[in-house]
């Protein structure tokens, strides 16, 4: 729904993040056909930099080629980037011109997708993604027979189709119009007419369900601070106010497995 709508509310849209256990799940797939369905041709398809000053020339040289719709390959690790955490939250972007001593800016209209197998997440992104985890329920799912599926070619399927595919969800859309284009009362901060929009359209079409996955954003943030968090609710335990110094904590963590 997001790109046949987005240009009817202002404001940046969360970046989709397709999630998986192990994988072969699809996950790269399914970005191709949202990006497919929505522009009419194969989505560009890109790995993420490890370093952030090529996540910023990835994020600059798409935009000032006019992309707007990204995917993001098969992220993996913790991700950690203020050049995409700046990206989906700015309606501008501002970066240096390669090879001159000036700034570009540019209108951020971009659209991204990322795929990844249990990815981590910083501080800055449980609240700017919005997650879909695909679980074959399969150790192998890359092993599984495409025979079995109702369409086995769905690339083929769904640009055959792609008329009315599109036709189907302009009728959801026109059905919200029509209802006065209700909104959601429930928002996501920093994409609070993304959410609202989005989410009276699916509410008011009896489609629920929508962002019920939120928390687990930052459950997955939790997961890598747990350690911390563990040795600070025993430093407070044992010591509470108490000023001690760095190696009465070493002690602490050698003597509560803390730490390791």
């Amino acid at each position: 729904l997001t790109p046949f709508i987005k240009y009817a509310f202002k404001g940046k849209i969360p970046m989709l993040l397709l999630d998986a256990p192990a994988p072969g799940s699809g996950k790269t797939k399914l970005a191709g056909l949202i990006g497919l369905i929505a522009t009419g041709k194969d989505p560009l398809i890109k790995n993420f930099p490890s370093e952030e000053s090529e996540q910023r020339k990835t994020i600059t040289s798409s935009l000032a080629s006019s992309i707007e719709f990204l995917i993001f390959d098969n992220m993996t690790g913790t991700l950690k980037s203020e050049a995409l955490a700046i990206c989906l939250t700015s309606p501008v972007w501002l970066d240096r011109l390669l090879g001159f001593s000036r700034d570009i800016a540019l209108a951020n209209n971009l659209m991204l997708v990322a795929t990844s197998n249990n990815l981590l997440l910083t501080e800055d992104f449980p609240r700017r993604i919005y997650k879909s985890r695909l679980d074959t329920g399969k150790e192998h799912p890359d092993q599984i027979d495409c025979n079995q599926f109702r369409h086995p070619d769905i690339e083929s399927w769904c640009m055959e189709n792609r008329g009315n595919i599109i036709a189907a969800i302009l009728v959801l859309i026109k059905y919200w119009i029509n209802q006065g284009k209700p909104l959601r009362k429930q928002l996501m901060g920093s994409f609070e007419n993304w959410s609202a929009n989005i989410g009276g359209l699916l509410e008011c079409c009896g489609i629920g369900g929508f962002l019920d996955t939120q928390l687990e954003n930052f459950d997955l943030y939790n997961v890598q601070n747990e350690p911390w968090l563990d040795f600070v609710d025993c430093w407070f335990d044992t010591y509470q106010y108490q000023t001690v110094s760095s190696d009465t904590l070493n002690i602490l963590c050698s003597q509560n497995s803390l730490m390791m």
